[in-house]
């Protein structure tokens, strides 16, 4: 593993674990493939590199909680506790009511 690119590795972890072994839907797939490249981009940015010159040894413990950090403060990504999701409200809505009404539902029960 230590001879492939970090593109390689990524690759291999999206067609052989996420797609071929756990299964999951392509919408979830693109959900990893958008926070892998956020994390990608913070670490370039950190290392003051372009992506394409990052290495497995530059996703750091330290790099990565720093990520996690910055999604939370500067993004404003708060991360819920569970006893907190479970309290949250759940939407209301009927499964004949507009799309709009979802939206606000939803929008009430993230706050």
């Amino acid at each position: 593993m230590k001879n492939q690119t970090l593109g390689a590795i990524l690759h291999g972890y999206f067609i052989d674990h996420l797609i071929a072994l756990k299964g999951l839907r392509p919408g979830s797939v693109r959900s990893y493939r958008d926070t892998i490249r956020l994390l990608l981009v913070f670490v370039a940015a950190q290392k003051r590199c372009k992506i394409t010159r990052l290495t497995l040894d530059d996703l750091t413990c330290e790099r990565v909680i720093a990520f996690l950090r910055h999604l939370e403060e500067e993004r404003g990504n708060h991360i819920r506790t569970r006893n907190q999701r479970l309290a949250s409200p759940r939407c209301t809505a009927s499964s004949s009511t507009s799309p709009h009404e979802h939206r606000r539902c939803w929008r009430s029960a993230s706050r």
